[in-house]
């Protein structure tokens, strides 16, 4: 199915509101030490983030596992973005799935603070990215 470029402008600005969207709610998450919640908000701010980034290179994936390939092959070993800010996407990619379906998981508050750093960084870096592929 295509669709217009006007479609897919709204897409990408729906998918990058959803990015922030995500890590605002992480960032309330955290401040109220619910970090479980604040992992998997953190780990869809980067998701909705790269899906836009998908949706503007006219591409789109069923799995997660494909979206994170995706990531490291068309970014992180072209050096669009740099290996540290692929790991902190692979570190959430599993500790999302932990604190979504682990018992009695925990995490630290200090680490997931520095996360919710990362991600915002990588909002931004991606939003730019957006930009320059439209």
């Amino acid at each position: 199915m295509s669709i217009s470029n006007k479609e897919k402008k709204q897409l990408i600005k729906y998918w990058l509101e959803k990015s922030e969207e995500s890590i605002a709610s992480a960032k309330s998450e955290i401040s109220y030490g619910r970090l479980s919640f604040a992992v998997n908000r953190l780990y869809y701010a980067m998701f909705y983030a790269m899906t836009a980034i998908l949706t503007a290179k006219g591409e789109s994936y069923r799995k997660h596992s494909g979206v994170r390939a995706a990531l490291h092959r068309d970014f992180v070993k072209t050096g669009k973005i740099n290996k540290e800010t692929g790991r902190i996407y692979d570190e959430l990619f599993n500790t999302r799935h932990q604190a979504d379906y682990t018992p009695f998981v925990e995490f630290d508050k200090d680490v997931v603070k520095e996360q919710a750093v990362e991600v915002e960084k990588f909002i931004k870096e991606f939003k730019l990215l957006a930009v320059e592929l439209l």
